[in-house]
């Protein structure tokens, strides 16, 4: 049987009191502990330029009867720790100065420990980090909006730095975050976001810049915990990383519009943009993060008195028309200006001369003028291939203000089709698993269709009726008959990506049919004809306009199939099984041909 706990304990209390005046019972309390210990306030401390660069730093003893000599070390020669500390007999505690020479902007770390006998109850060394900042200034409240984090429109304070007034700081940019109901106070967010101005010939992380208005930062902590791996999200600048040496790569961190006003002798960013890499800060090759830098509006900060204009430019591209007489061709579509732009010059570009077309628009010299939303005809030359419909914006006066491309695959006109056969398609045969991600289809079911073999451009071929009625085109995708080789290289679907989540509609623009390895996903999946089965295998992905996928999936086309009852859903699926606008966000990759080009104007 167990013995009682409760009974036990009972005995042992009347067996300490029956011996309670026993002459041979005595009690003695245990010898003092003699030793320093070593305090500080706290673990950072902050100097401004007009304060004295001295750190103080408290030194304790637990038994203060005698006089006694304590003996210091520190471990960073920036700072003057004195060799010791001298207590007379009584005295417990005494601050001690520490001198340091660090220049504005600058910090450092600084270990001081006891060398000589230290108490059991306190410390014997301490740590302090020390930096020495400027005197800001503060240009009053803008905004702080993250996509990827999901902070949106937080009012921030924003200063400037009189001794570099390209250096602003962005104070509690991830205050938010405290707020969250899942919020860790383990990984707290950064105090501060410090952002920096970069202009043509700067240096920047030991790289000389050869763009201008691009912004560099530090990293900050997000105080967001990533579950999948079970720790933070550190917003880090791509230019610490080997790989993005090139500040090239950089672009999208950068200056979007300036203000009228000047303060401290330069002009006042109106509205900022960061790329970042969010990276898990126990890994300093960025190898683990997400890397944004091809993404536009991630980040955005929008400056104190900065009312934006609404410089916005869409495109639709509706279908082609040629000219019998002047025997040339155009593409058609509708052009939608925002409220501020006066005017703006259409031209069709291709990735050769994409750059000297943008450089001739800006300049005025070149383009279809318009100066009102409406439809457009541009000229295209080359016959059917992608191109790029460039559009730059004017202000009232004359300067260039903004400018988009619109991606677009041109059939021309005089391209003649013959029929290859008939059989049937298959929307969402295989969802496939890439990233972790499994993928969807933007519809659902089959449906009889006709291949086409163009007999004026090689290796072009068409299936119709696909997608949506107005993909005036079909599935346009090249075919090496010698290889069965198939590349499907944008292929529009006549669609737009328009959901609802929690009563709000989002329309995400155009979906477009890519070929998997043109977006990036480097997987081993290629797109080929089994002339086995006679079944054209598509391993792509819907893509809309905002850079967000549907998932790797595989749909196929079998030639001389038996025709089959019409499935096809004219209702896109995804609409009904949308993906979360979160889980969206958070999954964004590098597109190999991106549908946006990267458009610098000189504002």
């Amino acid at each position: 049987m167990k013995k009682s706990i409760f009974l036990t304990a009972i005995a042992a209390v009347l067996a300490l009191a029956s011996c309670g005046d026993d002459d041979d019972y005595s009690y003695s309390a245990g010898e003092p502990s003699v030793g320093a210990y070593l305090s500080a306030a706290k673990s950072s401390f902050v100097f401004t330029p007009d304060e004295a660069k001295v750190l103080k730093l408290t030194v304790g003893r637990s038994v203060s009867t005698d006089a006694e000599t304590v003996t210091l070390e520190g471990n960073n020669p920036v700072f003057s720790v004195p060799a010791s500390v001298a207590f007379a007999a009584g005295e417990k505690q005494k601050e001690v100065d520490i001198p340091f020479v660090l220049n504005t902007g600058e910090s450092a770390k600084l270990t001081v420990k006891i060398t000589s006998a230290t108490s059991q109850y306190g410390s014997g060394s301490v740590t302090v980090n020390v930096v020495c900042d400027y005197n800001w200034e503060s240009l009053g409240e803008g905004t702080f909006s993250d996509a990827f984090i999901g902070i949106s429109e937080a009012k921030v304070e924003i200063l400037q730095n009189p001794s570099n007034p390209n250096m602003y700081r962005i104070v509690g940019p991830y205050n938010e975050m405290k707020k969250a109901d899942d919020y860790d106070p383990s990984f707290p967010p950064s105090d501060n976001m410090d952002i920096v101005i970069i202009q043509n010939g700067d240096q920047y992380n030991g790289i000389t810049v050869n763009y201008d208005d691009l912004v560099g930062y530090d990293k900050v902590h997000t105080g967001y915990i990533d579950a999948d791996v079970a720790s933070e999200r550190v917003v880090t600048h791509p230019a610490i990383y080997e790989k993005y040496a090139d500040p090239a790569t950089w672009y999208n961190n950068c200056v979007l519009a300036y203000q009228e006003t000047k303060s401290n002798g330069v002009t006042l960013p109106g509205k900022v943009q960061l790329a970042p890499v969010y990276n898990l800060p126990q890994y300093a090759t960025g190898a683990y993060g997400y890397h944004l830098i091809d993404e536009k509006n991630i980040v955005i900060i929008s400056f104190p008195g900065y009312v934006e204009s609404d410089y916005a430019l869409s495109f639709k591209y509706s279908g082609n028309f040629a000219d019998q007489f002047g025997k040339g061709e155009y593409a058609l579509g509708s052009v939608t200006l925002g409220a501020d732009v006066a005017s703006a010059r259409l031209a069709v570009a291709t990735d050769a001369n994409y750059d000297d077309v943008v450089a001739a628009l800006a300049a005025g010299t070149t383009g279809e003028v318009v100066e009102a939303s409406g439809e457009v005809k541009v000229p295209v030359a080359g016959g059917s291939d992608h191109y790029y419909m460039v559009i730059v914006a004017f202000d009232e006066d004359g300067n260039a203000v903004a400018a988009e491309d619109f991606r677009f695959f041109f059939t021309s006109c005089k391209e003649q089709w013959t029929v290859v056969g008939t059989g049937v398609y298959t929307y969402g045969a295989e969802s496939l698993n890439v990233y972790d991600v499994d993928g969807m289809s933007f519809y659902e079911g089959t449906a009889n269709a006709t291949l086409y073999k163009s007999t004026t451009t090689d290796g072009l071929y068409t299936i119709k009726p696909w997608a949506n009625a107005e993909a005036n085109y079909g599935l346009t995708f090249w075919w090496d008959t010698a290889s069965n080789e198939v590349i499907v290289d944008g292929a529009d679907t006549g669609d737009e990506d328009i959901w609802e989540e929690e009563g709000e509609t989002y329309n995400e623009g155009a979906v477009t049919f890519y070929e998997l390895a043109l977006v990036g996903v480097e997987v081993g999946y290629a797109s080929f004809y089994d002339p086995a089965s006679k079944t054209f295998n598509f391993y792509c992905t819907y893509l809309n306009a905002e850079g967000n996928w549907y998932g790797a999936v595989k749909e196929t086309f079998v030639l001389d199939a038996a025709a089959t009852s019409r499935s096809f859903s004219l209702t896109p699926f995804a609409k009904a099984k949308h993906h979360g606008k979160a889980h969206r966000i958070n999954f964004m990759m590098k597109r190999a041909l991106s549908a946006k080009k990267n458009i610098k104007i000189t504002m």
